[in-house]
Order: C-alpha cells, then structure tokens, then sequence
C-alpha cells in the first residue's frame, strides 16, 4: 500500500531463483573486479558465492583501506559501478529486470565496498584519525559515483515528466 515494491521478495519464495540471484551478483562484481585489477588495482581476490553468508552485504568486491584515493577514482573513471539501464530499472522497481539479469541480456551492477578499519563498530571509534578519515575519503568516491547516477536518473525523469499545460488560459 505505500507504493514502494521489495524487488527481492520473489527470493524468499524460490531457492533455485535466489541462488541465480546471488550467482548474478558474483557475476557482476568479479566483471568488475577483472576490470579494476586491469585499471589500477591489481590485488584484488575474486569472489564467489557463500550461502552460509546470511545477513551480510552479500557478494561485493572489496576495495583495500590502503588504496590511494586518487588510484581509486581512475578505476572508478575505467570501470564504471552502475550500469545506465540497470540502475534506472532498479530504481523504478521494474519487476522484469531481474530475469533480463539471469538471461544475461543486461548486466547488473556490482557491489563496491571499501575495507574496515579495525575497530570502526566501537563506539569511540575516531573517524577524524587518518584510518577513518581514510576509509570515509574512499567511500565519498564509492558514493558520489553513485550520487552523479542518481542525479541524472532525477533529471531524466523530471524532463520526462514536466507536464506544460498546452491549452489557452481561461479568462
């Protein structure tokens, strides 16, 4: 009733559907991951599938806390993390997209996460120490990558729904 949609729930309903789920997701970030390790980050490990992985973000590349912020902004330039037609789907909660997802006809954006430093649940964790300020540094370029989709998602649709009305003005 409040307009939004789980685009996940149809997961809980079938196993084999959620597996081809996460195996989608692992597919998207080890794409991501190839194309990152090309452009600047060549340590990065390859993920897989872990069902006994309940509760945590689910299969994601994983960017080192000791990668320069410059170095991670060049592969983010390289090696886009959103996909122009798969974010827009996601975002209007097209109920389709999941099965063009599995049949491969368009690709699905990955999962970038930066590293934790040690300690960063504690409450008297110091984001302004330099491991903090670090791990926030990189994570404002994971996000404004994602912020400058969202933006022109936003702008698209406002033009697309801007409505003038045509019609003379009634005196």
């Amino acid at each position: 009733s409040s307009g939004y949609t789980n685009p996940t729930a149809y997961l809980e309903q079938d196993p084999g559907e959620a597996a081809a789920f996460l195996q989608g997701r692992v597919d998207a970030a080890n794409d991501w991951i190839a194309c990152a390790r090309e452009n600047g980050l060549p340590g990065l490990v390859d993920v897989a599938v872990d069902v006994n992985a309940g509760g945590g973000p689910g299969p994601h590349a994983l960017i080192p806390l000791k990668t320069e912020a410059a170095v991670l902004g060049s592969v983010i330039e390289a090696c886009p993390i959103f996909h122009e037609e798969y974010f827009r789907r996601l975002l209007e909660g097209d109920p389709t997209l999941q099965d063009d997802v599995d049949a491969g006809r368009i690709k699905a954006d990955p999962l970038v996460l930066v590293e934790q430093p040690p300690g960063i649940n504690d409450d008297d964790f110091d984001f302004e120490s330099e491991e903090g300020s670090h791990y926030l540094e990189l994570g404002g370029i994971l996000y404004a990558d994602e912020r400058a989709f969202e933006k022109k998602y936003g702008q698209e649709q406002k033009a697309n729904t801007s409505t003038h009305d045509q019609t003379d003005p009634v005196d």
